[in-house]
């Protein structure tokens, strides 16, 4: 996934597994329950990612987003079946 984000102009996107808390994890682990087997995110750098609206945008436009609608729907395709895939856009 990461490759193919690179491959569609998203360098330096990492991936961030969540899995339910067990009893050998540490105490500070996140209390994950069943509903995060098999979801994962996509953290993709916002500085590829981010749109502010300038002064020549139409007014209904929003002041800023983030957020890549072909990426996400191509991740959305190329995810394994079983899995739930999270898009975050962080510095």
């Amino acid at each position: 996934m990461i490759a193919l984000a690179a491959s569609l102009g998203y360098p330096g996107c990492t991936i961030t597994e969540f899995d339910p808390m067990t009893c050998m994890d540490p105490c500070d682990s996140p209390v994950n329950g069943e509903d995060f087997i098999g979801l994962w995110r996509l953290n993709v750098p916002i500085s590829t990612a981010i749109f502010e609206a300038t002064c020549e945008s139409p007014c209904d436009v929003q002041l800023r987003r983030w957020g890549n609608t072909q990426l996400e729907c191509v991740i959305g395709r190329h995810k394994p079946a079983h899995t739930v895939a999270l898009l975050g856009y962080a510095p």
